[in-house]
């Protein structure tokens, strides 16, 4: 006979600091409506690091607010948890259904997860149980991550109030496997065998077996792109290469009649094919321009293709031409290295909040540069290298639930 063990842990029964989670391979977490708390954040980011490229760990999260709740980057929201380990940023209005906050009954399809089947999410109908209200995020990535990061799940257009689409994250890296679904356990619909809750599971344990004992080919540190007039400057870093044959950028537009979940692989153009590096222990930065577009919304997407032709292919980043769009970006630092003090240009495309912090490589927050209303425009703000230590750091700059951030170094 086959015999399979697990532990079920009920944690608010357990002195928090009282559990040891490296021992496992796998692990299933989910809280629903509470936030992670400091001990769980630290206990989780242990048990990630355990992994091996032989023995990568595998990580499953249930729940519909943490994007919601962990909102800033002091050590009390720690939003470079949602962002570095679940591989998701919080994207305003934080939930697909702003007029109603009620998902019940509505659809999801899934991406990287049991792809193209459909669920339904739903209400338990207990007395006094929150209805299903997931959030709504984008992928993240910056210079601290590394592997995939794809979407789990995606709102179907008919159900959802919001242009954007995704829900929850399926990322592998050389060393674990996370999934986060965006919504708890119970909010699936079962219907019988292979639907709901069931199929989900099984999507999620075939994510990870696929991811389990391979290395990933190319460990990707960040793909973005941006517009620059009527050209859009694409580009990537990878943080390691393993018989990597090609990159391949696509792009599609996206008009008033067709949304981004609705993209068939035909309504993707070729771009340029970049050569990689093919093996590689070192960060190595790619590029390329799409140059003379009209006017419109695009959608950018990046194709790894090993040599044994096996690929792999980053969710979306849109860009648009010739409008608006929110978000910000931090294009300088002067100078980089920081010795005594430095100067951070930031470009804000819509006004708003934004915070601005100097984050260490164990993504801690050591200083912040700005917290506060800023207008649309272009702002210098001061770095100053006193009480910090000689490193590596990254500069996070996040407003209306988008993300910058660049790589800066002090050197006392």
């Amino acid at each position: 006979a086959a015999y399979r063990f697990y532990d079920y842990f009920v944690r608010n029964s357990w002195e928090e600091r009282a559990v040891d989670y490296t021992l496992y391979r796998s692990l299933f977490w989910g809280s629903d409506m509470n936030a992670f708390t400091r001990f769980e954040r630290r206990d989780i980011r242990t048990y990630m690091a355990a992994g091996t490229p032989d023995e990568k760990k595998n990580l499953a999260v249930s729940g519909q607010n943490y994007p919601r709740q962990h909102r800033g980057m002091d050590v009390i929201n720690d939003e470079m948890f949602i962002n570095t380990i679940l591989r998701v940023a919080y994207l305003n209005p934080g939930t697909p259904v702003p007029n109603t906050l009620n998902y019940d009954g509505k659809r999801v399809r899934g991406d990287a997860i049991a792809r193209n089947s459909t669920e339904t999410v739903m209400a338990t109908g207990f007395a006094g149980d929150a209805v299903p209200n997931p959030a709504l995020v984008r992928m993240y990535s910056d210079q601290t991550t590394g592997g995939l990061a794809l979407p789990a799940y995606v709102y179907l257009l008919g159900d959802r109030q919001t242009v954007d689409s995704l829900m929850g994250s399926a990322s592998a890296s050389l060393v674990a496997n996370v999934v986060y679904y965006g919504v708890d356990w119970r909010h699936w619909k079962y219907v019988g065998m292979n639907s709901g809750i069931d199929r989900v599971l099984r999507g999620t344990i075939d994510f990870f077996e696929k991811n389990g004992g391979t290395v990933v080919p190319v460990e990707l540190l960040a793909f973005d792109a941006k517009a620059r007039g009527n050209n859009v400057d694409v580009f990537w870093a990878t943080a390691s290469e393993q018989n990597a044959d090609h990159f391949v950028v696509e792009r599609a537009m996206v008009d008033a009649g067709k949304a981004g979940d609705e993209l068939a692989a035909s309504d993707y153009a070729l771009v340029s094919t970049v050569t990689a590096a093919g093996n590689s222990t070192e960060r190595r930065d790619y590029s390329t321009i799409d140059r003379d577009l009209a006017s419109g919304t695009y959608l950018y997407r990046l194709v790894s293709v090993d040599r044994d032709g096996s690929t792999s292919t980053t969710g979306d980043v849109q860009v648009v031409i010739g409008g608006s769009e929110a978000g910000l970006s931090i294009t300088g630092v002067q100078p980089n290295p920081v010795r005594t003090t430095s100067t951070v240009t930031l470009n804000v495309a819509t006004a708003g909040i934004v915070t601005v912090t100097l984050v260490d490589a164990a993504g801690q927050v050591v200083a912040t540069l700005h917290n506060g209303e800023l207008a649309v425009g272009t702002h210098t703000l001061d770095l100053t290298s006193a009480n910090i230590a000689s490193g590596a750091y990254t500069i996070v700059a996040v407003s209306n639930g988008v993300a910058a951030t660049m790589s800066v170094s002090v050197v006392r």
